[in-house]
């Protein structure tokens, strides 16, 4: 604070008296300047004088400038500017402002220059002692050619014992009210000032005629009554060592937003409106430009009503939800829960945050429709949010098919409990995923569904609602189905025969995949399996690739089986479905010849072959169609279902040798891996018969089941000679997070069981897996499961 002008000054009959009684009186003899001597300052230098000195300044700037002294701990060091040198003993003349401040603190004086305020030139300050016992103090002059400018990241800054103050010019117009913030770090005691020149004529003032004041961490709101350059001054008043910042802002008038359009944000703060004229749900969300920087948003109903930063007023949201994601606030103006008209959203960095940002506003005037095909985006740097509404109702489980690549995308299943409706997306009432999920309404209303790109990458994602009808859908065997992006349900196959099948799927873009599982029931499931349950085999064979299930019918009840394709990942293209009862093939009988057109997918052969014999697979493709053929066999005479990963003899495109392991009826199957036409010659003829035991087959990886598996899955192999077999899980990123052991055994087929769960006995996450098969340290095979939570 200020204190009084002490009783020797106010004697004073003028100022330039009063300076020569002051420093007459405050020197001893031995400190009495020899003569009058003026050290020149240079800006934002300090120096060290003792008491009395008279250092000169040279101002060639249409600016604001500040000249401060702070003495030693415990001392009280004052200063004057003048316009001219005096006599010795004062040395200095025409006084034009002092500072005469208490002890501890730093006294300076302010001169305004804009406009021809005050004459450039040079001047003349004295610093002295009036009380304590330091030999110097600290002088440091400013002049001031930085400018803090209204409305854009505050101005940074350290500040150390060689330190004394800075100064900057500011526009302020009049009628805006603006607030000064200063934030401090450190050990210096840091403080603010602004000040104004009232008659825009020459003004040189101390510290005590500041327009407002503010100490560290704090802010100041000052309504500036003309227009024109202010001055700002920080001072390090203990000499210690900080950062701090210094900003100074108002609110403006807010931007329009235009609905699915957004902008770009560029200072520290967005202030822009929207107009909701539909009854849906609607969005609005900010991202920083920088994922390790931070925007907040806040959603208001007035236009004014609160100081700098937030501006508007009838807060009805905000949304602080950390660096990496966006801040997204929804609103819900379905039956009258918000009234149509103009809501206003405020966008603001967060702490040190200096990326520019991006606000984007949705309407939300689409509707998603149920078990109708997914739709497909795409998302990109300048998207962050996409709305729709969907009418559930309650009590009925809803699958949400969802699937993203590219970008880091997640959507949100929003309700609204029953009233006005504001809120952010970490409200108990939005359900967020980034997968496929089931959903439960819980009244019978509107819900908002919004999807959110968290980090500005381009992408695409896939997203539907669908709910399990009464009754699979019907297909006949060897009839092509086209789906549209994806089959919601599982199709039911009714074969009439005790011979084996073939259910398959393939995407009509080989860069894109389709997988497909098999299930023995269709009641109690869910949109996320098929609407069918009791799973029978699975098939993730990869892009490029038909998947199938092959299923022996002999030793399988007399019942519906249902199959379900579908898209993996965010895949966007249709696919091929169909399935296919065997046709008998003869040992050594004549060659078949088989015509495959764009639509085909499979084509299944049973034939008996004997234990220990060795086979010809003759097989002849011809044409622009990619086909191979693989070799399935039921060892154990009991229920069988298989992936495509399955086969004995797999992927063979040419004529291939095949010593059966057991006796009985083998499958035989031929698939297309491409839409094209073709023909291909398939004929199996008698080999060598073996001698002694029939061969076991070779060590291998038979395959994974259930697959896709919702918690443990079996792993199924054989071994062609004795041996320990082990088995690695590894994640799509290439990290193990499990291993399993078998104990050594002997030759033939066996299993063991994957928990799910990684090497610390935690539930591992929902995504794509590779269980990886070793025997005796020699790798034998891979394969890939797809695991749901």
């Amino acid at each position: 604070m200020s204190r009084p002008i002490r009783s020797l000054r106010g004697a004073a009959p003028t100022f330039a008296i009063a300076v020569t009684m002051l420093f007459a009186s405050a020197l001893a003899p031995e400190q009495a300047l020899a003569q009058c001597t003026y050290p020149v300052l240079t800006s934002g230098t300090v120096v060290s004088l003792g008491s009395g000195a008279t250092p000169q300044f040279s101002m060639g700037a249409d600016a604001w400038c500040a000249v401060g002294v702070r003495g030693p701990v415990g001392d009280d060091w004052d200063l004057t500017v003048n316009s001219a040198t005096g006599a010795f003993p004062g040395c200095v003349a025409g006084g034009l402002s002092s500072s005469t401040y208490g002890a501890g603190t730093v006294d300076f004086v302010i001169g305004d220059f804009n406009s021809g305020a005050n004459p450039l030139g040079t001047y003349y300050a004295q610093s002295y002692r009036f009380s304590g016992v330091g030999a110097a103090a600290d002088v440091e002059w400013d002049d001031d050619n930085d400018y803090l400018l209204p409305n854009v990241y505050p101005t940074v800054r350290s500040t150390g014992p060689g330190d004394v103050l800075e100064c900057w010019d500011t526009y302020l117009a009049a009628g805006y009210t603006y607030t000064l913030s200063h934030v401090s770090f450190g050990s210096a005691t840091t403080r603010a000032f602004l000040f104004r020149n009232p008659a825009a004529g020459a003004y040189w003032v101390g510290r005590s005629s500041r327009v407002m004041e503010i100490g560290m961490n704090t802010t100041g709101a000052y309504t500036a009554p003309t227009s024109g350059w202010y001055g700002v001054v920080v001072t390090n008043e203990n000499g210690g060592s900080s950062n701090y910042s210094i900003g100074i802002a108002t609110c403006l008038p807010p931007e329009p937003l235009a609905s699915a359009s957004p902008s770009i944000v560029i200072g520290p703060n967005s202030w822009t409106y929207f107009d909701q004229s539909n009854n849906y749900y609607t969005a609005v969300a900010v991202r920083s430009n920088d994922p390790s920087q931070d925007w907040d948003l806040g959603v208001f109903g007035a236009v004014s009503g609160s100081p700098h930063p937030y501006c508007f007023g009838n807060g009805l949201a905000s949304s602080a939800y950390g660096s990496g994601k966006a801040d997204v606030i929804i609103g819900d103006f379905n039956g009258g829960a918000n009234f149509a008209g103009r809501y206003y959203a405020h966008a603001l960095a967060y702490g040190g945050s200096t990326s520019p940002a991006r606000v984007e506003w949705d309407d939300g005037v689409e509707q998603l429709a149920i078990d109708q095909p997914s739709i497909v985006r795409t998302t990109g740097a300048n998207d962050i949010i996409e709305c729709w509404d969907v009418f559930l109702t309650a009590g009925q489980w809803y699958t949400f098919d969802f699937a993203a690549e590219g970008a880091d995308l997640k959507y949100m299943v929003v309700r609204n409990p029953g009233s006005t409706f504001w809120v952010n997306r970490s409200s108990p009432d939005v359900a967020e995923f980034n997968a496929s999920e089931q959903y439960l309404a819980q009244t019978s209303d509107w819900y908002a569904v919004v999807v959110v790109n968290d980090n500005g990458a381009e992408g695409s994602y896939r997203l539907g609602i669908s709910t399990c009808p009464q009754e699979a859908y019907p297909l006949p065997a060897n009839f092509t189905v086209y789906s549209q992006y994806d089959w919601k349900y599982a199709s039911q196959a009714d074969p009439d025969s005790a011979r084996w099948m073939a259910f398959a799927t393939r995407s009509r873009n080989p860069a894109q995949d389709w997988d497909v599982t098999m299930f023995s029931d269709f009641t109690g499931g869910t949109g996320a399996t098929g609407c069918a349950t009791g799973t029978l085999a699975s098939s993730a064979y990869g892009s490029g690739w038909a998947d199938y299930v092959v299923g022996y019918r002999r030793y399988n009840p007399p019942s519906f089986v249902f199959g379900f394709p579908f898209a993996f990942g965010s895949t966007t293209s249709d696919g091929l479905l169909m399935w296919d009862e065997a046709d008998p093939l003869t040992v050594d009988a004549p060659t078949t010849n088989g015509s495959i057109v764009p639509e085909d997918i499979v084509e299944v052969y049973d034939v008996e072959l004997k234990a220990g014999w060795e086979y010809e697979v003759q097989f002849t493709p011809v044409g622009a169609v990619n086909l191979h053929f693989s070799v399935f066999g039921n060892p154990a005479g009991a229920t069988y279902w298989s992936g495509r990963g399955g086969a004995m003899l797999a992927e063979a495109n040419t004529t291939t040798s095949f010593i059966a392991p057991f006796a009985g009826r083998y499958a035989i199957v031929v698939a297309s891996e491409s839409e094209a036409t073709g023909t291909y010659g398939l004929r199996v003829a008698r080999g060598l018969v073996a001698v002694g035991d029939p061969p076991v087959g070779r060590t291998r990886l038979v395959g994974l089941s259930p697959n896709p598996a919702r918690g443990a899955t079996r792993i199924t192999y054989e071994l062609a000679s004795p041996g320990a077999a082990s088995f690695a899980v590894f994640d799509l990123a290439g990290r193990r997070v499990a291993t399993l052991t078998a104990p050594s055994g002997s030759a033939g087929a066996s299993s063991v069981v994957w928990s799910g769960r990684d090497e610390d006995g935690r539930a591992v996450a929902t995504g794509v897996y590779f269980v990886s098969m070793l025997h005796e340290g020699r790798a034998v095979g891979e394969s890939r499961l797809v695991l749901l939570r």
